[in-house]
């Protein structure tokens, strides 16, 4: 086990969280605010479908033109 864990924290930046995500070698990681108090769990399922709401939103801005 782990004796420190690795946390991202709840303003990163999603290149940080995937730059973590490849090189710890995790599918998860634990967001944390300030005081270090869980927030939740951001996972590469999570990125991924955040990616592509965003192309659908950038294709449907495109088609309305």
């Amino acid at each position: 086990m782990r004796r420190k864990p690795v946390t991202l924290r709840e303003h990163a930046k999603v290149m940080d969280a995937i730059h973590l995500l490849n090189t710890e070698g995790v599918s998860c990681i634990p967001v944390v605010n300030s005081a270090n108090q869980p927030l939740g769990i951001l996972s590469w399922r999570d990125i991924i479908k955040a990616l592509d709401r965003q192309v659908n939103a950038d294709n449907s801005k495109g088609e309305q033109q």
